[in-house]
């Protein structure tokens, strides 16, 4: 067991103490991060939705036309509903799919690469959102506020 000395400790209960007031504000970085590559990634998959569609297609995935759109709107849509803390649970879910998808039909075959990374990422973050959820600075949260 781990053991720690006293000025240790006191430092520990203070910071403790301390942050654990803006535990609700946590999940805003995350939010505002994902949200704005989210937000790119789709876009660029919306104006070149032919590029993606053939890309879609080129890996194996079946109905290419179909995903292409689909993985296109949640990303940019997605996006903007994180950024701004609305229905961030249920766009993580999605998005936690999608992009577990992703890594087990492009991020084994093709290794560990920047890509893989920026995967793995949206992956963590859009995992940690879902058991998170949008936190205290969000749009679902000053909603909810009026309906008390």
């Amino acid at each position: 067991m781990l053991k720690y000395t006293q000025p240790v400790l006191i430092i520990m209960k203070f910071l403790n103490n301390f942050f654990d007031k803006f535990k609700g504000f946590a999940p805003l970085p995350i939010r505002i991060i994902l949200g704005i590559v989210l937000i790119f990634h789709g876009w660029s998959k919306l104006i070149n939705i032919g590029g993606t569609t053939q890309f879609f297609d080129s890996v194996g995935i079946p109905i290419a036309a179909v995903f292409a759109v689909v993985v296109a709107l949640l990303e940019f849509a997605g996006g903007i509903l994180i950024l701004i803390g609305l229905l961030t649970r249920i766009t993580s879910l999605f998005l936690t799919i999608e992009f577990l998808v992703v890594l087990l039909l492009l991020g084994i075959k093709r290794g560990f690469t920047a890509q893989t990374e920026l995967e793995l990422f949206v992956f963590a973050c859009s995992l940690a959102l879902l058991l998170i959820g949008s936190g205290r600075l969000a749009l679902a949260h000053v909603l909810m506020k009026k309906k008390d």
